[in-house]
């Protein structure tokens, strides 16, 4: 029975991300999405045929329409970097492999004043997620898990519940040229 379902689990995620995708393409483009959304793929270019005088900061591709037909295609410059989500993985689809440094994202981490973009450094060992956690009430960073935190009371149910990362990316493996 199980074996049935995941198929079908398999294409509920890839539909939730095809959604979320096509959700952050539509805000790129804002106002001139509903202009050209027929004409727009799935990593938001646009062939230039279908362009007129709209204002909008664009990267430049060249390659092929549909028909083969060389042409020029443009989409919004956020937009770089859509077709690999900026190499973050979502730990949903794939765990990183174990015991391998590697960067972790969570949107719960965000904090404006030591952590404005959600990051930590660490590993994934034996189903659990060890990071590199700055705490400000000690002006320090620990290493904090689910095997550290759970039962230790001295850990906020804030933190406790917002140990697992969301998305994860390896750290560049080469060394500075100079």
């Amino acid at each position: 029975m199980k074996k049935e379902i995941e198929p079908a689990i398999d294409l509920v995620k890839e539909a939730k991300i095809i959604i979320a995708k096509q959700e952050v393409i539509k805000e790129a483009w804002g106002l001139n999405y509903n202009k050209f959304s027929e004409h727009i793929d799935s990593d938001g270019w646009l062939d230039t045929a279908w362009l007129d005088d709209s204002e909008i900061h664009y990267d430049v591709k060249d390659g092929y329409d549909e028909c083969g037909t060389e042409s020029t295609f443009i989409r919004p410059k956020s937009l770089q970097g859509i077709e690999t989500n900026n190499g973050w993985i979502k730990i949903e689809d794939q765990l990183p492999e174990e015991s391998i440094e590697v960067l972790f994202f969570n949107e719960k981490w965000i904090n404006e004043d030591y952590n404005p973009f959600g990051t930590r450094i660490g590993f994934y060992n034996n189903e659990d997620f060890i990071t590199a956690y700055y705490w400000n009430y000690q002006d320090t960073y620990i290493t904090i898990s689910h095997n550290e935190c759970d039962d230790d009371d001295g850990f906020s149910d804030e933190i406790k519940n917002s140990i697992e990362p969301t998305h994860w990316k390896y750290v560049n493996d080469k060394p500075p040229i100079y």
